[in-house]
């Protein structure tokens, strides 16, 4: 236990490399009750995946962790780190699994994490054409009420790409062009613009969908 709390404290003061040898010590202690086992291991997940970026140690530590008895709230934490290390990894059928085994130990409840866990969905979903599924997990993720600008643009995405998946132009065409007003690089303005441009030839508007592709032109850097 002693291990333990110093390792926690070497954490919470950011001395990261005391924190991964006392919390190291500590992983290894079979008499270590069940939730500072599954606190150490946790921690341990964080700073190999924050310090030294290395997701495979980091994902075996949390792995540990799941099998230690941890708690309803806790289970959720990790299942959502684990599911961002899968998205990072390249497999995203893992980390749908993953993210969704997350929501339901959050039980949805109102939060940022939960918020980040959906929108990922959400992403991940359009990214392999499940394009309902994708707006449905946007709605749900809408319901919980958000300043981040980062967040909020990640969410008219889905349901831009979304809409025009499914084919409900009308729909898309609204989120997009609140997409691009609210994109700030210019490759990615470009880009929306020439989805908006899409949309609008959908739409038959034919001067509106010119227009989108003329000033998507003035902020394309690439072909």
């Amino acid at each position: 236990l002693a291990s333990f709390c110093l390792g926690k404290l070497h954490y919470e003061t950011n001395h990261p490399e005391d924190a991964l040898s006392y919390l190291r010590r500590a992983s290894t202690d079979t008499a270590l009750e069940s939730r500072y086992a599954v606190e150490a291991n946790y921690l341990l997940g964080n700073l190999c995946r924050d310090q030294r970026g290395d997701l495979a140690q980091a994902q075996e530590y949390f792995q540990i962790a799941l099998k230690k008895g941890a708690t309803p709230k806790m289970l959720a934490e990790l299942y959502r780190q684990l599911g961002t290390i899968s998205r990072q990894q390249g497999d995203d059928d893992q980390a749908v699994e993953r993210l969704e085994q997350a929501l339901k130990y959050y039980k949805e409840e109102p939060s940022e994490d939960v918020l980040e866990v959906l929108v990922a969905l959400g992403e991940l979903k359009y990214r392999h054409h499940w394009f309902k599924a994708a707006v449905e997990y946007g709605e749900r993720a809408q319901q919980i009420p958000t300043q981040a600008k980062t967040m909020q643009q990640r969410l008219l995405k889905i349901f831009a790409e979304g809409y025009y998946g499914i084919r409900e132009y009308a729909q898309a065409e609204g989120y997009e062009q609140k997409y691009v007003d609210g994109c700030q690089d210019d490759q990615e303005k470009a880009a929306s613009l020439l989805r908006l441009g899409t949309i609008a030839e959908h739409l038959n508007l034919t001067e509106k969908a010119a227009n989108a592709y003329r000033k998507g032109l003035k902020f394309a850097t690439q072909n």
